[in-house]
């Protein structure tokens, strides 16, 4: 059986590299912002796009600071609240579907994407023997 700090090393690879994608998306989105022509719609997607993963990024790395500062119990405790909140307030099928699709709002996209990192980390990591 793995010790819990083995396990909280290999989340704290993983997120390192989750934050590094979420990076991406944001960039992605400033660069949409910054652009001269553009039109509303490109406009207001790139702005919601920043705003939902801004807020998963936030979340990532808050994870990643307890992990960093050895608060492992509270870690673990952050990531089962998250998912119990996450799960409680979101329509069950957008949790269990295993396709990879938009919603069409980028705070709910975020937050099944933020689900599925946490319940990684649960399910597969702290939770397996």
């Amino acid at each position: 059986m793995e010790t819990r700090e083995k396990k909280f090393t290999a989340i704290a690879a993983h997120l390192k590299k989750q934050i590094g994608y979420v990076e991406e998306y944001i960039q992605k989105a400033n660069n949409t912002l910054m652009l001269m022509k553009s039109d509303e719609q490109t406009y207001n997607n790139a702005w919601l796009h920043l705003a939902g993963q801004y807020t998963v990024r936030h979340f990532l790395q808050s994870l990643d600071k307890l992990i960093r500062d050895g608060k492992l119990k509270e870690a673990e405790n952050f990531i089962r609240f998250n998912l119990y909140q996450i799960e409680q307030f979101t329509d069950k099928d957008l949790l269990v579907s295993d396709e990879i699709m938009s919603t069409g709002s980028h705070a709910l996209d975020g937050k099944i994407e933020l689900h599925d990192v946490l319940s990684y980390y649960l399910l597969d990591i702290i939770e397996r023997d």
